[in-house]
């Protein structure tokens, strides 16, 4: 397959995924500090600090740009070797979540430190490979001790950058072995800028302001999962002809499992309402939407109502606050396999229960 033609059939994804540090969205601090410990105070050229870079720990939310920025860290550290395949043999990428025994230090990781770097005759490449070890929270405590030792043995030839959502599932004396950049959830308006640009390239046109502000809600600061649900909405958008139609905001909230405001609405109103009978929550269940979702969109409304709602309920903080207890319990509770509707049933009579007690 032609080189182009393999571009064009990539998800969008990987097809926008930015290539350079200056193309990695809203992580302004983290680039700045990067380029700083490549370029030093300005220029384009490597500096001779790099020969001393330090191990590397990304944590933050998902889609906030780790894993492209370490791929686009290797690309100008290496951008003078021009053979790909010396280029691969420089850069070992890994899914910690796939292995996440310490079969995977002691074998891959372990084996690939340990083997010769071909010497550079360019002064500008540095003389060392790079593991970037992504999801490293989800290997266990022996492996990622079993990992620290590793870095220690071969630091003089490898550099780690471990990838995490949560800095507190990697051990203190790994994580010290590291200097640590923290990436932050992307505002609204940063996603929805990256998604009109994806648009604008791919022929959909300008996205309707609802639409964008559906995306960028659904998404909450997950760029990967925004440019997703765009691309899922593109696919339905498009007619039998080849044709694009304008992205309504009902695509969306479909291709994102949201449940109608109408529906988290009615829902609300059973909640926390004494003349609707309990069973109705049943009319919701039959409407086949997910329930941890629904959960997540009436806390939203529970939080905002400020007694407008169509049940017309004054609630103070501490009521807000039992039923946000009772919800996340339910929540728990979904996740450990119990029954939809019983879960839905309890909480709201729970809900009823704090009302009915402070009145």
């Amino acid at each position: 397959m032609a080189r182009g033609d393999d571009h064009a059939t990539q998800p969008w994804v990987e097809k926008y995924r930015p290539r350079r540090l200056d193309d990695v969205t809203q992580q302004h601090e983290t680039i700045r500090a990067l380029k700083q410990l490549l370029y030093g105070s300005g220029g384009s050229s490597l500096t001779e600090k790099v020969a001393s870079l330090p191990h590397l720990l990304f944590y933050g939310p998902p889609g906030t740009g780790k894993t492209t920025t370490a791929l686009a860290l290797c690309r100008e550290l290496f951008q003078n070797i021009t053979n790909k395949e010396t280029l691969q043999n420089r850069v070992l990428e890994l899914n910690a979540s796939d292995e996440r025994g310490i079969r995977v230090v002691r074998e891959k990781i372990k084996r690939f430190a340990q083997s010769s770097i071909q010497e550079s005759v360019d002064a500008q490449v540095p003389g060392f490979k790079i593991v970037i070890l992504d999801e490293a929270d989800a290997i266990t405590a022996d492996a990622q001790t079993a990992l620290r030792r590793t870095i220690e043995v071969h630091s003089r030839t490898t550099r780690f950058v471990l990838i995490c959502n949560y800095l507190s599932r990697v051990i203190p004396p790994l994580a010290s072995r590291c200097a640590k950049f923290r990436f932050k959830a992307l505002e609204d308006g940063a996603v929805i800028a990256r998604l009109e640009h994806i648009a604008r390239t791919e022929g959909m046109g300008p996205l309707p302001p609802e639409a964008s502000r559906l995306l960028a809600k659904a998404a909450a600061g997950d760029l990967r999962r925004a440019v997703n649900l765009l691309q899922s909405c593109a696919d339905w958008a498009r007619s039998a002809d080849g044709s694009q139609r304008v992205l309504e905001p009902e695509m969306v909230s479909e291709a994102a499992c949201m449940v109608p405001a109408s529906v988290v609405e009615r829902f609300y109103d059973i909640c926390v309402s004494r003349n609707e009978p309990v069973t109705a929550c049943f009319e919701v269940l039959r409407g086949g939407y997910p329930v941890d979702e629904l959960l997540r969109q009436t806390l939203e409304l529970l939080l905002l109502d400020s007694g407008t709602s169509p049940a017309q309920v004054q609630m103070n903080d501490l009521q807000r606050s039992a039923i946000a207890l009772h919800m996340a319990c339910a929540e728990k509770y979904l996740c450990d396999g119990a029954t939809e509707a019983v879960q839905l049933l309890a909480f709201v009579a729970n809900c009823r229960s704090v009302l009915q007690a402070s009145s």
